[in-house]
Formats: structure tokens, C-alpha cells, sequence
């Protein structure tokens, strides 16, 4: 997938019985990371931030491929402008399937507290990806991660 909001894919390589796959650098760390550090980010921030993670997602979806596993984890800065324009990058993509439309998925997969309810009743389609940008957007507001299913 070639998207200005998704990591990279280089290169893979075997060396005896390990198998290595090099992925486009983001020395920054994850947005979980940098709120951690420094607190919530602006609402001006989050939504610039946002505003990439959906044209990522889009993009994806439009290529049939469904994350499932989007999080502030997987959310990498690419660069930071100012407080308010940081540029991400989505990455991980270990959990993530391809699905046609009007196909579902049915694996329980994903980070608590961004895992959507259709997921945990096994027939779940894109709209799982955006319940976790919501779960995303909330981090990113508040400083927390969102509630768990108990």
C-alpha cells in the first residue's frame, strides 16, 4: 500500500531461519508515547492529526484491507511541525485482513478500550476501524485510553 499516512513497506530478507522486513523509519515513537509525555494534544492538534488517520483509513478500505487493530499504539509521528501540526503515520498491520465489501470478519482482535462492540459479536466489517479512530481521537483529547468492555 503506497498512502502518505501508512508506514512504508521496504524490503524483507531471510538470514538462516529468521525472517526480517524493513519498514519506513519513524524515530518520533507512537502518538500513545508522545501523550504520555506531554498531555492531551489541542483539539486544533487532534484534528489535524485525525484528518490523516481518515485519509489513511479511507485508502485502505478502498483496497479492501481492514486494519483491526488501529490504536494510539499504532499511530507513529512521522514529524512534528509545531504543537499543532504533527504529521503520523499508521503501522502495524499484523492483524489486519483483507475483506470485500459487503463481506464481514468474525476473529476477536485489537487493543481494549479501541476494539469496536460488533467485533465482540464476531461479524464486524470496516466500521470497526472507525470505531477505533474514535477510540484514537478520544486518547489523544483526554490523555486516557478509552474504557474497556468489562
Amino acid at each position: 500500500m503506497r498512502h502518505p499516512n501508512i508506514v512504508q513497506y521496504l524490503e524483507d530478507f531471510i538470514d538462516g531461519n529468521d525472517t526480517y522486513v524493513v519498514m519506513e523509519l519513524c524515530a518520533l515513537g507512537s502518538m500513545r508515547s508522545y501523550v504520555k509525555r506531554n498531555g492531551p494534544l489541542s483539539d486544533r492538534a487532534a484534528a489535524y492529526v485525525l484528518r490523516q488517520i481518515i485519509s489513511a483509513v479511507k485508502y485502505m478500505h478502498r483496497e479492501g484491507v481492514l486494519h483491526r487493530d488501529l490504536s494510539t499504539g499504532n499511530v507513529l509521528i512521522s514529524r512534528i511541525f509545531s504543537p499543532e501540526k504533527i504529521s503520523v503515520k499508521l503501522c502495524d498491520f499484523g492483524l489486519a485482513t483483507h475483506l470485500r465489501k459487503g463481506e464481514t470478519a468474525c476473529t476477536v482482535v485489537g487493543t481494549p478500550g479501541y476494539i469496536a462492540p460488533q467485533v465482540f459479536k464476531q461479524e464486524y466489517d470496516q466500521s470497526a476501524d472507525v470505531y477505533s479512530m474514535g477510540g484514537i481521537l478520544y486518547t489523544m483529547l483526554t490523555g486516557s485510553d478509552p474504557p474497556s468492555k468489562g
